[in-house]
């Protein structure tokens, strides 16, 4: 197959990857379902845009009210407390569908969540922290092997004998002080997986219609 020919297929299978909404979609949907969706879905108002320009190409026009009414129903669905919990605790992003009373709610739940997201991000990152540590002492043991060998090979020179030991005490000292680090960070990740699993089970707690979490 042509350079151009490819060029084009991947052109239209990109295009038709982006529509939200396929031909038939557009001719049998039910607005006010596909309204409903989005909506519980938390998508953006201007979801019915993706859909215009779906629907457009094959000449087909969108229902807005009834698609606004759906939409309306599925905000319902979607802004709780619950769901806010479970929308900031896993991290989602959250595109500020939510208002009056219903935002409220959500905003609570969210506010919750984004707590425990946090706490687990950071206990993951000084999990990643003690895992890079622990390689690094690898490597340090190696190359305090490799420089402690030449500082008893009697085949080197005085001098270069001398030049190893020197690296050999500073791979040293090294590893000391990642050994030291990696042991404060042992300490961070216990407390930091105390925090992160009290604000979970407070979370399931307050929230207990959450999506499972």
């Amino acid at each position: 197959m042509g350079r151009s020919k490819l060029f084009l297929l991947s052109s239209v299978l990109l295009i038709a990857g982006c529509a939200t909404l396929s031909e038939d979609e557009c001719l049998t949907g039910n607005w006010q379902s596909i309204g409903y969706t989005d909506g519980a879905k938390g998508h953006a108002p201007d979801r019915i845009d993706d859909h215009n320009k779906a629907c457009s190409k094959h000449g087909i026009p969108v229902d807005l009210e009834t698609w606004l009414t759906g939409y309306d129903q599925g905000l319902d669905v979607y802004c709780t407390a619950d769901n806010g919990a479970w929308i900031g605790a896993s991290g989602i992003t959250y595109k500020k569908v939510c208002t009056g009373p219903r935002g409220e709610a959500f905003q609570y739940g969210h506010q919750a969540g984004i707590e425990v997201y946090e706490a687990e991000e950071a206990r993951d990152r000084a999990r990643q922290d003690y895992a890079t540590s622990e390689q690094e002492l690898a490597d340090l043991q190696q190359d305090i092997e490799y420089q402690d060998g030449r500082n008893r090979d009697t085949a080197l020179t005085r001098d270069e004998r001398d030049t190893a030991l020197a690296e050999l005490r500073r791979l040293e000292r090294q590893y000391g002080r990642v050994e030291q680090q990696m042991h404060e960070i042992s300490y961070a990740i216990d407390d930091l997986e105390d925090h992160a699993a009290d604000l979970r089970n407070r979370l399931r707690q307050d929230f207990p219609n959450m999506t499972t979490y």
